[in-house]
């Protein structure tokens, strides 16, 4: 979850963990407790926490980010954002948008404010989860918030004598380090019922910006929870190339402890966490022990935190598979998450695949590592991009990012989320179009990477190297006009520390600000133009904001669902001759049904615009008295057409099966 509300347990941070019998524990309590009452749904999202702040005007609601900024611990109110967040920073809009729907409800949501403790203290808050189309891997199917509950910050005083102090609840301390915890805040105790009826008050102005409020999801048990046939499954570990070992995976948990907090040290000289997700899909993949980690006392941790992340990813789906909830299945969510005092204080998340789901379905792992080779002491740019359609605006930015690097990377989307009111662009036309036009004109170090999250893939990338700790440089070219993708990129690079703290990570804003200026020279481009374009049947428009070298007509033709225009006449003879063919091969003469289809489709395609499936289509679903108007324009479309009629076809021109055959071969083709 991260921000204000801190970060939830995975099941091998909690300290009763302590070995493999004790993570298959965990699991079978959590499959009690699942059964016997609700867990939440866990949505992958953005943090957002919302608290009630006193202000000239009066009460007002406000974010704050849990840093020791003073606009943070103040709060960052509606006339605030932009002192917080720079201009086109995608948390501008997002805050505008959630602090108008809540101070448009505050005079109604008083009572139940006071009854959950926001009203007059502002170190409590509601803790959310913002969604808005696609998140850090997911694809959600509305806009919505989803309040998890309430917290309070603990107090914190910045360690410069004088400087910042945020208030809030006492930091107790951490038993197994004893020093002061350090969560930003804690979960407190709610009246639920309070919280659902203030969110019932709210989603009315919420669904005016076409928004839904939620509460915390409950899960709810659809099947039966068994972990048998999971920990009899088979996971393999190569230890050397004369030494692998099979065996089932509750016997490999048997004799496993958990690895957490061990450090391990690579062949290549990498130092890292064995619990880890590189450590885990190495071995996974087959690499051997003796090719993976420098020392043979390390081996075994490695293998023993394979094995954990095996369990948990594994474990995690038998738990996720038999759960739904009034959002859907819980397998189509990042997880649910449990909160229980024998767990301790901190809630934990169980994900399943989505422990490692941005690794396996973010990016094709093969040509990523194939970019990434020998890449120790050069510059890498990543460039995530959504980019539909891709026009010369980001063409521009990416050849910016191609002159100032050793390689680019650009993630590119293939989602097939639809802005609203625009004109739909699918996911699979967009990679086709890439293939087929946009490749070419890439500058040679630009590696273009296809599918998944583009700002998910990045933190992939980032975490990745961040475990290394190697020596490249990493800069981020985050695309100002498309916060909805690329915004929280270059306001999160401080997670990566490794990186960070050594210079190796920064946004090429920092750099210069024309770095990533998208659309230099193209001031009047932008994908909503292009969008409005495709919509308005608009060639010349859509045209004109492309990169020069590609095929400008081709792109319109895929992304209207119609073939170019070329090419729909130079096929319009192939097709006349495709329905002669069929009809001829069924009933051996031509007939003037035949010539009316033909007609039809040949007035369709050659004066309409309509592609030859479109076109197909239409003409069978016409009766027959419309279907003689229309081919009576476009009788001279057909050669040797006689004009004469044939009494056994007149009036069965959409029931006749011949003609079916024609019309579903081309729909087909």
């Amino acid at each position: 979850m991260g921000g204000a509300a801190g970060h939830m347990s995975h099941p091998f941070d909690l300290p009763t963990v302590r070995n493999g019998p004790d993570l298959i524990k965990f699991f079978e309590d959590a499959a009690t407790l699942l059964t016997s009452g609700p867990g939440s749904v866990k949505i992958d999202g953005v943090n957002v926490s919302f608290k009630l702040v006193d202000t000239p005007r009066g009460k007002e609601f406000a974010v704050d980010r849990g840093s020791l900024k003073h606009i943070d611990v103040e709060g960052i109110t509606a006339d605030r954002v932009g002192e917080r967040f720079a201009e086109g920073h995608g948390m501008r809009p997002a805050i505008t948008e959630l602090l108008s729907i809540f101070n448009e409800a505050l005079p109604n949501i008083g009572p139940e404010l006071k009854k959950l403790g926001l009203y007059d203290d502002p170190t409590v808050f509601f803790n959310t989860e913002y969604v808005k189309g696609t998140t850090n891997v997911l694809q959600y199917d509305e806009d919505f918030l989803a309040i998890h509950g309430v917290n309070q910050f603990y107090e914190k005083q910045s360690r410069i004598r004088g400087k910042a102090y945020r208030p809030g609840a006492e930091r107790p301390i951490d038993p197994k380090t004893d020093k002061p915890v350090k969560d930003p805040s804690r979960e407190i105790p709610y009246d639920r019922p309070t919280l659902l009826a203030l969110i019932k008050k709210v989603n009315p102005y919420a669904k005016r910006q076409g928004f839904k409020i939620y509460g915390d999801v409950p899960t709810e048990t659809v099947g039966e929870i068994d972990f048998g046939p999971t920990l009899d499954t088979d996971f393999t570990v190569v230890f050397s190339e004369e030494d692998q070992v099979t065996n089932p995976l509750g016997q490999w948990l048997a004799a496993a402890d958990n690895p957490k907090g061990v450090r391990i040290e690579l062949v290549d000289g990498r130092t890292m966490d064995a619990l880890s997700k590189h450590v885990y899909m190495s071995i996974l993949n087959g690499m051997s022990l003796t090719d993976l980690v420098k020392n043979g006392d390390d081996a075994k941790s490695a293998a023993d935190a394979a094995v954990f992340y095996h369990a948990t990813r594994l474990l995690g789906n038998d738990v996720m598979n038999a759960l739904t909830s009034p959002m859907g299945d819980i397998r189509e969510h990042e997880g649910v998450i449990i909160r229980n005092k024998i767990f301790g204080p901190k809630p934990v998340k169980i994900t399943g695949e989505f422990i490692v789901k941005g690794l396996e379905t973010s990016f094709p792992r093969g040509n990523l590592d194939e970019a990434m080779e020998n890449r120790t002491g050069e510059t890498i740019g990543l460039v995530p991009l959504s980019a539909k359609p891709y026009h010369a605006g980001h063409h521009a930015l990416v050849t910016k990012a191609a002159e100032q690097n050793d390689k680019v990377v650009v993630f590119v989307s293939t989602s097939d989320r639809e802005r609203k009111g625009e004109f739909p662009i699918s996911g699979a036309d967009m990679k086709r179009i890439w293939e087929e036009e946009i490749e070419s004109i890439l500058p040679s170090n630009v590696i273009p990477i296809y599918g998944g999250s583009p700002v998910r893939n990045v933190y992939e990338l980032l975490g990745q190297a961040n475990e290394e700790g190697a020596g490249t440089k990493y800069m981020i070219y985050s695309d100002p006009e498309d916060t909805e993708i690329n915004y929280p990129v270059c306001n999160r690079l401080k997670y990566f520390p490794v990186l960070y703290e050594k210079g190796l990570v920064m946004c090429a804003a920092e750099v210069s600000p024309e770095s990533v200026t998208r659309g230099v020279g193209t001031p009047d481009i932008s994908g909503t133009k292009l969008r409005a374009a495709l919509a308005n049947n608009d060639l010349e428009m859509f045209a004109a904001g492309l990169p020069a070298g590609v095929d400008a007509e081709k792109i319109f033709g895929i992304l209207r669902q119609e073939e170019p225009i070329q090419e729909q006449k130079k096929t319009l003879s192939l097709l006349f001759s495709l329905v002669e063919t069929v009809l001829e091969e069924e009933t051996k003469v031509s007939s003037p049904g035949q010539e009316r289809v033909s007609r039809k489709i040949a007035h369709l395609v050659g004066d309409e615009g309509k592609s030859q499936k479109q076109a197909a289509a239409i003409a069978y679903s016409m009766e027959e008295d419309e279907l003689d108007e229309i081919s009576s324009m476009a009788a001279g479309n057909v050669q040797g057409h006689s004009g004469s009629e044939d009494d056994e076809i007149q009036g069965l021109i959409r029931e006749d099966d011949i003609v079916e055959e024609v019309v579903n071969y081309l729909l087909n083709m």
